[in-house]
């Protein structure tokens, strides 16, 4: 019988899963990736790197290929684990990441550059996950149905502790970047700072910071922000608010003048130093200033002891050039000072702002 030449064996296909892109196991994966679950909660193939050393500037020490596209990124500030992904931008409407991955504004506390971002958050597939939260705290744990004195159309949004969240509605998801919009149930005449009882309170590309579903004080009385203000492709800081840098993806808050003791929040029932005025425009991180001038912000995450033993920082830091209004590190209640980076006080100054 004769040989038919045109039957070919088949030949390998090529491979397109490179780093970066969502797999189900190792062979899925190119060039001997793993497939690596993130603490973001995408599974990807990507492999362990070595972070880039800022101390070294002569040398760069990250070993991902291709440095113009990838970097070692920080991907768990617990286990400081470090691995390879891709460099993004965040825009609403367009995407460079793969199919079902988003270029989350926060993804830049991963990399040695605020002002870049990295592919890798799940992306948004409906309004439920850009939730538009409301006051009513829930648990879809208890088997009573959740969000019941919410408006129709609520649902159970869980927080970060997974047993107890607030109800909200579904806000506005992006579906070619996978990223939240603004939404269409704010008020359009809010102002960053604003008090607030829920999102709604706040403009449409704000949200509300407040206590969380357990109950514990953050923002009280509610205080409206702008997230992602890190890049201006995606967003910018309203008229009287700032870009802080220190929070993921920077966060937009009010502007204050430190030697005006009304000028934070003058809410009277703001009180025990809730807020502050602190002059984040003292300090950078890199090459990156905190925020371009003092900002009012909830003082709950800058207790004392925010800056370490070593660091050779106090909350002096964050007052004017000089001091005058002596930041220092205090007791909310009485505004007593205490030792230097006790972890049982807060960095409030002399002024009645938050108090």
């Amino acid at each position: 019988m004769p040989l038919d030449r045109h039957v070919l064996p088949d030949l390998p296909q090529p491979c397109s899963k490179t780093i970066g892109t969502p797999c189900n196991s190792p062979a899925d994966c190119c060039g001997g990736l793993g497939c690596v679950a993130l603490p973001t909660g995408i599974t990807v193939c990507t492999r362990t790197c070595i972070p880039d050393d800022p101390a070294t500037r002569l040398v760069v020490e990250d070993d991902c290929p291709n440095l113009v596209m990838h970097t070692c990124a920080k991907v768990d500030p617990v286990t400081q684990a470090t691995y390879c992904l891709t460099y993004c931008d965040p825009v609403l409407g367009q995407t460079t990441c793969p199919a079902g991955v988003a270029c989350r504004p926060e993804s830049n506390l991963m990399t040695d550059d605020l002002s870049k971002a990295v592919c890798a958050y799940p992306a948004c597939t409906s309004g439920k996950d850009c939730p538009v939260v409301l006051s009513e705290a829930c648990n879809p744990m208890l088997p009573v149905v959740p969000c019941t004195s919410s408006p129709p159309g609520a649902f159970c949004h869980v927080d970060s502790t997974a047993t107890a969240g607030k109800c909200a509605l579904a806000g506005t998801c992006d579906l070619v970047s996978g990223l939240c919009g603004p939404h269409t149930l704010g008020k359009p005449t809010a102002k960053v700072g604003d008090p607030c009882a829920d999102d709604r309170n706040c403009g449409a590309a704000m949200r509300c910071d407040q206590q969380n579903a357990s109950g514990t004080m953050h923002a009280r009385n509610g205080y409206c922000v702008v997230d992602g203000c890190a890049f201006s492709s995606l967003t910018t800081c309203p008229a009287g608010s700032t870009c802080q840098h220190l929070f993921p993806g920077g966060r937009c808050f009010k502007i204050c003048d430190l030697t005006k003791p009304v000028d934070c929040r003058n809410c009277l029932l703001d009180k025990h130093g809730d807020y502050e005025c602190y002059a984040w425009n003292n300090l950078s991180v890199g090459s990156n200033q905190v925020a371009q001038q003092p900002t009012c912000e909830p003082a709950d995450p800058y207790p004392c002891s925010f800056w370490g033993a070593g660091s050779g920082l106090t909350c002096a830091a964050l007052g004017l050039q000089g001091n005058p209004t002596q930041m220092a590190c205090r007791v909310r209640a009485t505004g007593a000072i205490l030792p230097d980076n006790s972890p049982n006080g807060f960095c409030l100054d002399i002024t009645t702002s938050g108090n």
